[in-house]
């Protein structure tokens, strides 16, 4: 019997819904025993009763909505109407004799009941998972594609390392990497995306975010700078202009997965300038460091890099390195969804990620 955890739209038009199980409807899952059989039913919804047969289908959909605590996020994340996802609560209220939800100001709030069922849900359907996933994987012969999403410092940093990696454990297997930050949380939930590196953030349970490294940043300026070969000091970087990575970033786009624009903390190091009456120029804004690095070389201004890409173009004669007056740090992170961790090529991976 094939048990599809990704729900068929068409499994949820308005007349489906109350449709019994039976030949040619969706796979079902039995839920209980006999006992409650003569339960009442009151008004629209019924007593739950203990042979309930649920279409694993709205099982699905209830454990992203418990996950979303949206019907909008669940329908976009789900790929079905919101109309769908409504009616498939709808079925789910009659089913068990539970509003599962209640509206508030801050989106669904899930009943006492719907909390109860939560945990256990979504450690059955990601069993369930796992049990129909492959369970053979060898990096050796493995064609698997790993895809990747990450800014281009973090790119400039990891990947080469990576892929050189993968080459002698894995050299049949493909990396994939962009750097398009719109939607990572639904294409990490569609399983389009495996893994995002960077300086990104979460407000979601459901994905893991570990801490690689936390790179020490310091000031790149061109060879002869003034301010080269010494110690750049709070007065001399704001009398210096200077170059601002300011990435891509998806607009207007609420999301629980969300990529830094900048390595920078900016408000954090004005602060620091505004205590001492002081304010950076900022001349040039730049969507990547290596245009920084390009207007750096030919100009006056300075730019903040982290200190491993900084000391090898240093190292080439590129520009020179100055060491900031305080320590300036950044956190490069691993997000990847937590219970795609039990899966063996997601396991590989995040094992070489933390080795390199």
């Amino acid at each position: 019997m094939k048990v599809p955890l990704q729900p068929d739209p068409s499994n949820f038009s308005e007349n489906s819904m109350a449709r019994p199980a039976g030949p040619g409807c969706p796979p079902t899952a039995e839920l209980a025993s006999p006992s409650a059989r003569g339960l009442q039913e009151k008004g629209h919804r019924r007593a739950p009763r203990e042979v309930a047969r649920i279409d694993l289908n709205l099982l699905r959909i209830l454990d992203v909505v418990l996950e979303e605590r949206s019907v909008t996020r669940a329908s976009a994340r789900l790929d079905l109407t919101q109309s769908a996802v409504s009616h498939a609560l709808g079925r789910l209220r009659r089913e068990l004799g539970d509003e599962l939800f209640h509206r508030s100001a801050r989106g669904l709030r899930p009943t006492p009941r719907a909390l109860e069922i939560a945990p256990a849900l979504h450690a059955a359907l990601s069993q369930m998972r796992r049990a129909l996933s492959p369970v053979h994987f060898d990096p050796a012969t493995s064609r698997q594609t790993f895809n990747l999403v990450v800014d281009s410092t973090a790119c400039a940093m990891f990947v080469p390392a990576l892929a050189a990696r993968m080459r002698i454990e894995a050299p049949n297997a493909r990396l994939h990497v962009s750097d398009d930050p719109a939607g990572l949380a639904q294409r990490l939930d569609a399983r389009e995306v495996d893994f995002v590196l960077g300086p990104v953030a979460s407000t979601s349970e459901r994905f893991a975010r570990e801490p690689l490294t936390r790179e020490a940043l310091v000031w790149i300026v061109r060879r002869g700078h003034p301010i080269a070969g010494g110690e750049a000091t709070l007065d001399a970087i704001a009398a210096t202009p200077q170059v601002v990575v300011c990435g891509r970033r998806a607009a207007h786009e609420p999301s629980v997965v969300a990529m830094g624009a900048s390595w920078e903390d900016l408000r954090r190091f004005d602060a620091r300038l505004a205590r001492r009456g002081l304010r950076r120029n900022v001349a040039v804004i730049t969507p990547d460091l290596f245009s920084a690095r390009t207007i750096v070389m030919g100009s006056d201004m300075a730019a903040l890099a982290p200190r491993r890409l900084a000391q090898a173009w240093a190292d080439d004669n590129l520009i020179s390195l100055v060491e900031p007056h305080e320590r300036l740090t950044a956190t490069v992170t691993l997000l990847y969804r937590k219970d795609r961790l039990a899966e063996a090529p997601t396991a590989w991976m995040r094992g070489l990620f933390r080795r390199l």
